[in-house]
């Protein structure tokens, strides 16, 4: 397989890597780990993510039939930690957790699942348990939940439910919108809005942006809810979405292109890109997509250049995630079970 990337800078870093994949595990430099609550790779990973001092990162496995549930499993890359924690409060062995956010202080880590929980919120340091909705009635009776993601300032979560078993409908469905104090649960919004695929908060939490019917970026002020603005995107499938930092601009991309829209001053500029988007996050370094089709994954900047590209052969499995700061994406290698930080700007 062949990597570009900027020859400046240093190219990566491994987190972890599974013994029992390494050739010589004795001769690694990667500390003594914790093999005996490691996740079983090979049964099937959900999601990844990342603090932005890569300090820790975690993963979410998938449930097992009627034996396990789906866990979030959070690594400590200093001690070669592991710690785990169940997704259901039921064990009904069914869902797991499809998305995972850190804050942007790493102190917070939050999942969004399609189990009996739907979204929870650890602490970092101890994990132990900040809060979960639960049954709470705000996030809506029998509701799976697949989006979760920080405001800038790390006060808020906002979370957006859906069926991550069905195929794409056709009509954008109206699905539970939440937007939730990221210490405590507190819900500052929630509603049933047509949707397809991802919100964002802005830096403060002060808007809302969401992909709704006809391909139209809608922006609500909160916590009233009300609509501020409409831009109609010319991305083909849009599904994923992201606020700039000073939160001017919304950045929304899907099939083949990304574009960068700017709804109070009602203008746009897009550019394309190799396949379908998968990740994408705009901090203070820049806006950063990563792009997969049959035979590449890349990562782009907001003008389009390519900070980062890979050959590999079925890249849409690649499994892979920006840090909050935009320093680095971090995937888990489907072949070795190797976690690498690939950094798209110098470390600090």
């Amino acid at each position: 397989m062949a990597i570009m990337i900027n020859d400046e800078l240093p190219r990566h870093r491994t987190l972890y890597a599974d013994p029992d994949w390494l050739d010589d595990p004795i001769a690694s430099e990667l500390p003594d780990v914790d093999t005996e609550n490691q996740p079983d790779f090979s049964s099937g990973i959900e999601a990844i993510g990342a603090a932005s001092d890569l300090a820790r990162f975690a993963l979410t496995t998938l449930s097992q039939g009627n034996t396990e549930s789906g866990r979030l499993c959070l690594f400590d890359v200093a001690t070669g930690t592991w710690h785990w924690r169940e997704l259901e409060q039921r064990r009904r062995f069914i869902g797991g957790g499809h998305e995972i956010a850190f804050s942007p202080d790493g102190s917070l880590v939050a999942v969004a699942t399609s189990t009996d929980l739907k979204a929870v919120v650890w602490r970092t340091e101890d994990m132990t348990m900040a809060w979960s909705a639960g049954a709470a009635a705000a996030w809506g009776e029998d509701r799976l939940f697949t989006h979760i993601s920080f405001s800038g300032d790390g006060r808020l979560v906002v979370a957006v439910s859906a069926n991550p078993w069905e195929p794409e409908p056709e009509r954008v469905p109206c699905e539970r919108v939440v937007v939730a104090d990221a210490g405590t649960g507190e819900i500052v919004f929630a509603e049933n809005l047509p949707i397809h695929g991802s919100a964002g908060l802005d830096h403060s939490g002060k808007s809302l942006a969401r992909l709704a019917a006809d391909n139209q970026v809608v922006i609500h002020g909160l916590p009233s809810g009300e609509v501020l603005t409409r831009h109609r995107s010319g991305v083909p499938n849009a599904r994923l979405l992201d606020y700039a930092p000073d939160g001017d601009a919304v950045a929304v991309a899907g099939d083949g292109a990304v574009e960068v829209i700017q709804p109070l001053a009602g203008s746009s500029y897009s550019f394309p890109i190799g396949g379908t988007c998968q990740a994408m996050n705009w901090s203070r370094n820049g806006l950063r997509v990563l792009a997969t089709d049959d035979g590449h994954a890349t990562v782009l900047d907001d003008d389009g250049r390519i900070l980062w590209t890979r050959e590999m052969e079925d890249a849409h499995f690649l499994l892979g995630a920006f840090t909050r700061d935009g320093r680095a994406l971090v995937t888990l290698d489907p072949d070795t079970y190797e976690i690498v930080a690939w950094f798209l700007t110098p470390p600090q």
